[in-house]
């Protein structure tokens, strides 16, 4: 879809390490487009400009947050924090996959990546790996109260928590520091909390299937809830395997989160052409962008199932391989009140402009 904003490149320096990124803000100067009116779009009681958002994962600071909120996008998520300094796995930390499509996810045949990124972004498919970094706790939450300043009206701002565990931290301590994060993410004022319980490429005693757990996750719901009160929170879950696991999950937390946004990425061997170890130090890593859609809508579909099984009332923030204004729409006949993208708005930052643009016609 042609419209007279274009941009080349990505807005993430993919030459540099996430800490030079991190201080020198997205590569991105504009122009931006007309900021939209207020729609019919709501997210968690919020009325909201775009029914697409950006979901936790390339905002890390201000500087980021400030630019996607100028871009129009209905929901601004800080990416993942923890309640102590964590080092960002070794540069570098995405790769371009040369797969087409979610069949080649569905075997254990190891994927190749490498440094070419495609111009194409509708068809792009990355792995990420940078294992939740983040500084110390003073340095992100002065960030974030930043970020928040940044918001405008029709969008809503969320923080997404993660829990730090070593090989002798029990699920109860594991649950605490989660909620010690999210308690200490409320004095910045977000909209929600999000509890980042899917993430692939954490490595040592972290568990990147948490959201498997029905144990796990019932604490660490319980406990982050505790904490926050009122303040909405919202569950980022991966992939399940079988229906029965997600409402194995579901069902004991009923009431005590009002949304759940799937999928995280998928995660995979990945390889150099010559069959070795692409990413340093990490075998597998998340695969993310267009190859991953389908898991994310027949997800999507399920957690519509599952509410109604379970007679329980949640939203439903759709993520997954959202790379096109059709993209967005499909995830919301699927069911989902929500969607949100993280791969194509690096390459594409216009895509909420070319969904307003899309549901104009």
């Amino acid at each position: 879809m042609k419209t007279r904003y274009e941009f080349k490149g990505c807005t993430y320096h993919l030459d540099k390490t996430w800490e030079y990124n991190y201080d020198l803000g997205p590569n991105f100067k504009g122009p931006y487009p007309p900021f939209p009116k207020v729609g019919k779009w709501t997210l968690l009681g919020k009325k909201l400009i775009s029914p697409l958002g950006v979901a936790a994962g390339p905002l890390p600071n201000s500087k980021w947050i400030s630019a996607y909120a100028k871009l129009g996008y209905g929901s601004l998520i800080f990416k993942t924090v923890r309640s102590s300094a964590h080092k960002c796995h070794p540069y570098p930390n995405m790769l371009h996959l040369n797969i087409k499509n979610s069949k080649d996810l569905k075997s254990d045949k190891k994927i190749v990546g490498d440094s070419d990124f495609p111009q194409d972004v509708t068809k792009m498919t990355v792995s990420n790996s940078f294992g939740n970094p983040c500084f110390d706790p003073n340095v992100w939450l002065a960030e974030a109260k930043k970020s928040k300043k940044a918001i405008k009206k029709g969008q809503t701002f969320g923080i997404s928590v993660y829990g730090t565990a070593e090989e002798s931290t029990s699920l109860e301590q594991l649950a605490a520091d989660y909620a010690k994060t999210a308690k200490l993410a409320q004095q910045a004022k977000p909209d929600f909390i999000e509890i980042n319980l899917a993430c692939p490429n954490v490595k040592g005693a972290e568990n990147p299937n948490i959201y498997k757990d029905v144990m796990a996750v019932k604490a660490i719901t319980e406990a982050t809830k505790k904490a926050i009160g009122k303040t909405p929170l919202v569950l980022k879950v991966g992939y399940y395997d079988s229906y029965k696991n997600l409402l194995e999950v579901l069902k004991p937390i009923k009431g005590k989160f009002e949304a759940v946004a799937a999928i995280n990425t998928i995660s995979k061997t990945i390889v150099d052409k010559n069959g070795k170890q692409a990413l340093p130090g990490r075998d597998e890593s998340g695969v993310c962008g267009f190859a991953i859609k389908d898991y994310g809508i027949e997800t999507v579909k399920n957690l519509v199932k599952a509410k109604k099984d379970l007679k329980v009332k949640f939203e439903i923030i759709g993520v997954g391989g959202v790379m096109t204004p059709k993209d967005v729409t499909d995830y919301l006949k699927a069911g989902a009140n929500h969607v949100q993208s993280v791969t194509a708005i690096m390459w594409n930052p216009y895509l909420a402009y070319e969904l307003q643009q899309h549901h104009s016609r």
